[in-house]
């Protein structure tokens, strides 16, 4: 179907990957297809909650090999939403309805769409360090 698509030269194809990346619907062989992962330009990931878009960004870096240039979906309906998964996956999070000409810019941008270099591990965040966690100081094993 996307040969057939791809043939008549069109700006751009969309397509959804419906059931998510764990799904039974095939979306892993699709992304296991190499042929197609090289001609991605952007994928956007959809995401219900923080965690869930924590996973699929780590399963689509490290399973797929695809680095996805955008978060949206219920995991950014709000600014501690966005705030995360910019902060700790280091991927753009934009609401698809409550900001759609941001995703929009930013999936038709080619140039916003290379791979943002994520940041050295800091020597704060390394084993052995403390870290704030609400009113509690714990210690990292």
């Amino acid at each position: 179907m996307l040969t057939e698509l791809a043939a008549g030269k069109p700006d751009v194809i969309v397509f959804e990957l419906g059931d998510g990346l764990l799904g039974t619907y095939g979306v892993d062989a699709i992304l296991d297809c190499e042929d197609i992962r090289k001609v991605l330009t952007g994928v956007v990931l959809s995401a219900n909650d923080p965690v869930a878009a924590w996973g699929g960004v780590k399963l689509l870096r490290e399973r797929f090999h695809v680095e996805p240039c955008v978060v949206t979906g219920p995991a950014t309906d709000n600014q501690v939403g966005v705030d995360i998964i910019v902060q700790q996956m280091h991927v753009p999070a934009f609401n698809a309805i409550s900001s759609p000409q941001r995703l929009v810019i930013l999936s038709s941008n080619p140039s916003a769409l290379a791979p943002r270099p994520r940041p050295p591990v800091q020597p704060s965040e390394r084993a052995g360090t403390h870290v704030r966690a609400g009113r509690h100081r714990l210690r990292r094993r």
